[in-house]
């Protein structure tokens, strides 16, 4: 008997024929176009249908509220068959209102995680339990993440990290530099990392977080879990997905503190009395000042935009100064000369300095010369970054869908996502390859009808001519690079089937951008051949020969890397602001996108295919190892175009038993071959009936079977059998 029971209760059904049920193997590697069992049920408005649909679904006489979904199972004589969510789909009224029916639709597990997962962003998640103050310890100690130490060593157990990454710097209107740079250079008036009086600003390091740690949450808040040997494995456990902001920005945002004021009269007073608030985050503005809340590292963009008349004898002259408890550290100067009278001007700038806890930030305006008149017609003080709480869910990429991630790591790793029938809403996550073919043997030979052909065909046939595999393009000059000698994302796969009967072609994509890496740049290349990092930004030229080419930030997400540990810096010495034990560095803390470093035979390679790339000086041979699509996917590739691979069509005889135990990791033995399950179509829940299933044979697959302890013969009746020796070999 078929029961369908909604939020515990048993609905009324038809005694018509029961439902009919589809379940294809591709259910299980997709979560969002497709429901493993999603089917429609017509039930009758029975008093006790009535008074559940009323309440559950708001009817109102044939009205009803049908975004509202219910958890739900169905179950047959008694047992859970599968569990999901229905939604009251359409009221039946028949024209003399004698018959009301009530149609829903039952929405299986995968489609209900989709759902429940719905199409928020990533940066919604809420992360606020690795809040954080960016400062140099939170830095350091995230070094200490697997492999450099434990699994539960680092920051907050190694689910925060911050690698060093050269994400470009900013420049002035002349072209000259504003930020330090990350590269080696001695050259006077070169401001690098490489030299103590330039350290980098700890602001300069961005977090990433551990891929698992946002698959965890993304299934806590949609009410899931999961088990996997894979996504808790140590090779998983030291991916990192990037959350490096939303903006072109080189430094990490520190939400607590900013500021953001603005002054709209007219009247040049000084210093500035900011009137209007866009934003104070941190409460820690009173005009005319904000007040550093912390000591540490401040980024404050200041301007001031109007006009200036002058007389007839000289030029009139305006300074706009910022200053740190009066002291002035940054400022913007303009000058009118007598001959035009009247001119426009805009002053301003942007700087990165440390500021103690307690110090006065302002904005002041100072004439000399001629000035016969100022205005103002605005002005701004904006502090853009400052020591405070990191939020890393605001980091992470604003236009990254959570179920596109899901999808993006089930597609990178071709895992399956199949739900656990012995724990509600829990879903074993597996590679293909180590979940298919894995489960319980089952001998279906005496189950096949034989009164229906048995249909055996070439499985290619079914394939097309070439799958593409790739990743997102990046805008970075080392993907631009790729992209423009190549014609192609960097790691890009071509798998051509090698079959003049295939055509067509198959895209296999993902959101995720690849990071490929290069040295460190140095003006002594003798040295830092092991300083490998990535390069997120871009190389343009510039008016300034010094910094050519320049090297402008972009927006840097989204990344999977590899943590690889501490790497000796090779030669080259680099320092961190407010530093006060590691200064100078030696080593650095390195991201790839390679499993180890340098790689190994089978270290893992993010890409879908093992490239050259751009690391210099024979530092890695991009030949050893394995791409993901090596790991991953060739196997189950390589078993759909062997010439020898087959499908097969056939109808069994299944009953309940068959159709309620059945898993698409179960081998199925037919005669005298192995298969899996590809497709079951029309399978009736409830009867036993015929069947329509596809399968795939299982080529080269291993029968596990125990062996038989053979029967002793005894050469006398007199020798003791209870003190005998039993050997297999005999």
């Amino acid at each position: 008997m078929l029961q369908l029971r909604i939020n515990g209760i048993d609905i009324d059904l038809y005694d018509l024929d029961p439902p009919k049920f589809n379940f294809a193997i591709e259910d299980i590697t997709d979560t969002t176009t497709r429901s493993m069992f999603t089917r429609t049920f017509r039930v009758p408005a029975t008093s006790n249908n009535t008074q559940f649909f009323e309440t559950a679904f708001d009817i109102n006489g044939v009205d009803f509220d049908v975004r509202q979904k219910i958890n739900a199972q169905i179950l047959v004589n008694g047992v859970l068959f599968r569990s999901g969510q229905v939604r009251l789909n359409k009221v039946y009224d028949s024209r003399e209102g004698a018959r009301i029916d009530y149609e829903l639709i039952f929405l299986g597990e995968t489609k209900d995680f989709s759902t429940s997962v719905g199409e928020g962003y990533l940066n919604e998640l809420d992360l606020s339990e690795y809040d954080h103050t960016l400062n140099i310890s939170a830095v350091t100690t995230s070094w200490q993440a697997y492999p450099e130490g434990t699994t539960t060593d680092g920051l907050f157990d190694g689910d925060i990290l911050y690698p060093l990454i050269d994400f470009g710097i900013n420049y002035n209107e002349d072209g000259d530099q504003i930020q330090t740079l990350i590269q080696q250079d001695n050259t006077a008036g070169i401001d690098c990392f490489t030299k103590s009086a330039h350290p980098l600003p700890i602001n300069r390091f961005k977090p990433m977080i551990r891929a698992k740690a946002v698959i965890d949450k993304i299934f806590s808040e949609a009410g899931y879990t999961y088990s996997s040997d894979f996504l808790n494995s140590n090779r998983f456990r030291h991916i990192y997905l990037s959350a490096f902001g939303n903006t072109n920005s080189i430094t990490t945002e520190t939400g607590s503190n900013r500021l953001k004021v603005r002054y709209t009269d007219s009247e040049p007073i000084s210093p500035i009395p900011f009137d209007i608030i866009d934003y104070d985050y941190g409460n820690n503005y009173t005009s005319p000042s904000y007040t550093a809340p912390l000591t540490g590292t401040y980024q404050y963009t200041y301007r001031v935009n109007g006009s200036i008349a002058t007389g007839e004898f000289g030029s009139g002259n305006l300074t706009v100064h910022l200053r740190e408890n009066g002291t002035i550290i940054d400022s913007s100067s303009f000058s009118c000369p007598s001959s035009e009278g009247f001119c426009s001007f805009s002053l301003g700038g942007n700087i990165t300095t440390s500021t103690n806890a307690g110090q006065q930030i302002t904005v002041t305006l100072e004439e000399s010369g001629v000035v016969e008149f100022v205005g103002i017609s605005d002005a701004m003080l904006r502090v853009d970054t400052a020591p405070g709480e990191v939020s890393i869910a605001n980091e992470l990429d604003d236009n990254y869908k959570k179920i596109d991630f899901i999808k993006d790591i089930i597609t990178k790793f071709r895992l399956v996502l199949v739900p656990d029938r012995n724990i509600p809403n829990q879903f074993i996550i597996e590679p293909w390859q180590e979940y298919i073919g894995t489960g319980e043997v089952l001998d279906w030979t005496k189950k096949l009808d034989v009164s229906k052909d048995f249909i055996i065909e070439p499985l290619f046939y079914t394939q097309s001519a070439r799958i593409e595999y790739k990743d997102t393009e990046g805008e970075d000059y080392l993907n631009t690079l790729n992209q423009s000698e190549f014609k192609e994302v960097f790691g890009t796969l071509y798998v051509n089937g090698d079959n003049d009967l295939l055509s067509g072609k198959r895209d296999i994509t993902t959101n995720i951008i690849p990071t490929p890496l290069t040295q460190l740049e140095r003006k002594n290349t003798s040295i830092g051949h092991t300083f490998i990092i990535p390069h997120i930004h871009l190389h343009e030229a510039g008016e300034v020969a010094a910094y050519n080419p320049q090297h402008l930030p972009i927006k840097g997400n989204s990344r999977l890397l590899f943590y690889n540990g501490i790497y000796d810096t090779d030669g080259i010495d680099w320092f961190i602001e407010l530093d006060t034990t590691g200064n100078p560095h030696t080593t650095f803390p390195m991201v790839s996108y390679l499993e180890d470093f340098p790689n190994n035979n089978t270290s893992l390679n993010l890409n879908w295919q093992k490239e050259s790339g751009y690391i210099e000086h024979n530092q890695h041979n991009f030949e050893l190892g394995v791409s993901v699509y090596d790991a991953y996917w060739s196997n189950y590739i390589d078993s759909l175009y062997d010439g020898f691979a087959r499908k097969v069509n056939a109808y069994f005889i299944l009953d309940d038993t068959d159709l309620v135990n059945f898993n698409f990791d179960n081998v199925i033995f037919v005669k005298n071959a192995y298969y899996y399950v590809s497709k079951i179509t029309d399978a009736i829940i409830g009867k036993k009936s015929k069947v329509k299933v596809e399968l795939i044979k299982l080529r080269n697959y291993k029968v596990d079977i125990t062996p038989i302890r053979p029967e002793r013969y005894w050469n006398t009746t007199y020798q003791n059998w209870e003190d005998a020796v039993f050997r297999w070999d005999l």
